[in-house]
């Protein structure tokens, strides 16, 4: 049985699995290059002047620093290799499993739990929805699902990957204590609507371009024999082509995320001690980050997020692709 095959006959609970195993295995391999984005990110520096007005590059109080800690993947690789040793590639990482574990199985669950009402609504409805508006509503629902049902997970992660030599948090659950003791509930939430004004279009662009991409491939297989042969590599392939889509179009959202998840009383303790004070929510971050760094500040960490989504979503759609066909295959010997 094909990948595709097995993945239109999974239930929504089998979706959950498959999605849950591969958000796990994704996140452990892709962690190095999410902890160098995360960095990237939150470095305030003004180095982009495109499209910034000229006096916002006078020095702001609190805002910037006379140096970039981090200027490009690169130097940043070889600074967090020469602080902080290999492991800290991998800071947050324990959050992060529990974040991508979770996260993968909600998303696919509720993936495969809506797109199956939508495909009974069209077949007993005289109005046709296209499929491309079956994936795409399908997709956005999973995102904002999931993204509400992890957030704090999401959180803790980038706070874990933004800690130098002198740690805030020392172990997953002390960081909760300590959230919870100074900020509250809402101390896990900081950033949240940025976050779902990302996931909405993100998760609909990924599910819409990967099913898109799927049904092109399998046209181009009934054409040529040597297609036919990478059966694996074609959820591989089309899970990263789409993961490259949709991270690009919501990217600036991703920024404001992270930068708005670092505020609160140890805003200026983690390794970028300069990370500026946002009043406001979404907008007004965004304004900010337009007034002082230019428009390019937005797509700062870009490289490094567009070759972990690349991988990442290629890994996650071909492993979620195997592990189903694994699952219908158990499910045939047991019957």
């Amino acid at each position: 049985m094909s990948s595709r095959q097995a993945e239109s006959n999974l239930t929504p609970i089998q979706s959950g699995i498959c999605g849950a195993n591969a958000g796990l295995i994704s996140r452990l391999i892709i962690a190095p290059l999410d902890v160098i984005k995360i960095r990237l990110q939150l470095d305030s520096h003004k180095r982009f002047r495109v499209f910034s007005k000229p006096e916002a590059n006078r020095r702001e109080p609190g805002y910037g620093s006379s140096r970039s800690k981090y200027t490009s993947m690169s130097q940043t690789f070889r600074t967090i290799m020469a602080e902080e040793g290999i492991f800290g590639f991998w800071k947050g990482n324990l959050a992060a499993e529990y974040l991508y574990l979770t996260y993968g199985a909600l998303q696919f669950l509720t993936y495969k739990g809506v797109e199956q009402i939508l495909s009974n609504l069209n077949e007993n409805s005289p109005i046709h929805i296209p499929r491309a508006s079956h994936t795409f509503f399908a997709g956005a629902t999973a995102g904002v699902v999931a993204t509400i049902g992890t957030y704090p997970l999401d959180l803790m992660r980038t706070r874990f990957a933004a800690q130098g030599g002198n740690k805030i948090y020392t172990s997953f659950t002390g960081a909760f204590s300590q959230i919870y003791r100074s900020e509250g509930l809402p101390g896990f939430y900081r950033g949240m609507w940025s976050a779902i004004i990302q996931i909405m279009p993100y998760m609909g662009l990924m599910f819409g371009s990967y099913d898109l991409l799927k049904r092109q491939f399998q046209a181009l297989k009934e054409r040529s024999r040597l297609i036919q042969q990478i059966e694996s590599g074609e959820d591989f392939l089309c899970g990263g082509l789409a993961g490259v889509i949709s991270k690009t179009g919501v990217f600036p959202f991703d920024l404001v995320r992270k930068r708005l998840q670092i505020q609160g009383p140890n805003r200026t303790k983690y390794i970028i001690d300069t990370i500026p004070q946002y009043n406001g929510g979404v907008l007004a971050c965004i304004r900010q980050i337009l007034y002082t760094e230019g428009f390019l500040g937005l797509y700062k960490g870009l490289l490094p997020g567009l070759l972990k989504a690349a991988p990442g979503s290629a890994i996650t759609f071909f492993i979620f692709g195997e592990t189903a066909r694994i699952l219908k295959y158990i499910e045939k010997k047991i019957e």
